[in-house]
């Protein structure tokens, strides 16, 4: 994961979430301010002034398609977030200069402190401040699902724990390792 921390090193992260909350605010301008901007499994841009336009890093944990992810996002960086490397297409390891894997171990320890599969936000919030030493980071588009993620026709949770997550976060926030600059949790 060198890529990835050297990208992100003392430097103001935008960690873009893909909750449908995320139109209810004009964040793009202050999204694209800052100096990397990480999106997540399929949040493609739709209105910019709510998501900004940039992306530097893409963390996924489902599959998309490659002509999909250059077209939509051209990110600097793609990583596989999830431990569930069978559903990962070999050809990203291919198509893109910069993949990397998060390491499985880190998202075993983080499975393990929840409790339950971690949603791609709290893998890369976990990774964020624990393993990287960004200067600051901001949320976007987190309301630990109480709105519908914004590209499923229906509120899906999945295996994921919503209320152990947002403590993980809420503790997150209040030691100052991160902002969320959409809603107060």
């Amino acid at each position: 994961m060198n890529s990835f921390q050297e990208i992100v090193v003392k430097k103001k992260i935008a960690l873009v979430g893909n909750a449908s909350s995320i139109f209810d605010f004009k964040n793009g301008s202050r999204i694209d301010a800052c100096d990397v901007v990480i999106r997540m499994n399929a949040g493609f841009i739709k209105n910019p002034d709510s998501q900004g336009k940039k992306t530097d890093i893409l963390a996924l944990s489902l599959a998309l398609n490659v002509e999909d992810i250059v077209k939509e996002f051209n990110p600097k960086l793609v990583i596989w977030a999830t431990s569930k490397r069978n559903l990962m297409p070999q050809n990203y390891k291919n198509n893109f200069f910069n993949f990397c894997l998060h390491p499985l171990i880190i998202w075993f320890k983080l499975r393990i402190r929840l409790n339950a599969r971690p949603s791609t936000g709290a893998i890369m919030v976990n990774y964020l401040t624990k393993y990287c030493d960004s200067d600051k980071i901001e949320l976007f588009g987190f309301d630990f699902f109480k709105t519908k993620t914004f590209y499923n026709q229906i509120h899906h949770i999945g295996p994921h724990a919503p209320s152990k997550e947002e403590k993980f976060f809420k503790n997150l926030i209040f030691s100052g390792r991160i902002q969320n600059m959409q809603t107060t949790v």
